[in-house]
């Protein structure tokens, strides 16, 4: 959270950590659609979503961008 409540750096965080989480599981060949589906919800989703209720109400539609791409 930076001074003026805006959540820049915390957002910028987790898009950071959920990609690096994503590409990990990209390294991982030859997984069924469904064993990959569950592997991302498991593994990407909780570390892009962590807090997410709280800082959410700051990302303007512009902002969101990098986390939608994850």
């Amino acid at each position: 959270m930076d001074t003026r409540l805006k959540y820049k750096e915390h957002i910028a965080r987790a898009v950071s950590k959920g990609l690096e989480a994503a590409m990990e599981l990209r390294r991982l060949r030859g997984l069924t659609p469904a064993t990959a589906r569950q592997l991302f919800t498991s593994t990407v989703a909780p570390v892009v979503d962590y807090a997410s209720t709280v800082w959410m109400h700051a990302c303007k539609d512009k902002a969101s961008g990098p986390i939608n791409r994850v």
